[in-house]
């Protein structure tokens, strides 16, 4: 076989190869000194890299520092408010209770329906009479209220 690249020890390192790639590169480590010496650097360098990293504090680049903390100090629209569930839900359920229980009142029958003009005509009836007098007449209008004893 021939040498396997610094890609192909990468990748070996990273068990990313086939199977087969894998059989054949490491049956060549075991054959290659240099190879051995490559792949030995590789994995320092790497290993080095990472505990680096690791060790390292990142900080988020300013313009993206800034750009979050504009985001959190600027005002939320007044509708954002109903859009959280704790407020949503109850708003919700607080809706639905209301049309379902709501809906008997406003479909409620009409009401019997008085024309004004028999008020009107009661009341001229009433005015025409003395009120607590024995030969009283009484008016046409009201004779049909008495038992018969209405004189015309």
């Amino acid at each position: 076989m021939q040498h396997p690249t610094l890609n192909d020890l990468i990748d070996y390192d990273r068990r990313e190869l086939s199977p087969q790639q894998d059989a054949l590169v490491y049956a060549h480590l075991l054959e290659c000194a240099s190879c051995i010496r490559i792949h030995e650097r590789e994995t320092r360098l790497i290993g080095a890299l990472r505990s680096r990293l690791a060790a390292e504090e990142r900080d988020l680049p300013g313009a993206v520092s800034l750009a979050l903390l504009d985001r959190i100090a600027a005002p939320s629209p007044w509708w954002h408010r109903f859009t959280r569930p704790v407020v949503a839900l109850p708003t919700a359920a607080a809706l639905i209770a209301a049309l379902l229980l709501g809906s008997g009142y406003l479909h409620h029958p009409k009401s019997p329906q008085l024309d004004a003009s028999y008020f009107m005509q009661d009341h001229n009836a009433l005015t025409h009479t003395t009120p607590f007098q024995s030969d009283a007449a009484v008016p046409a209008e009201l004779a049909s209220d008495t038992s018969g004893d209405a004189q015309p």
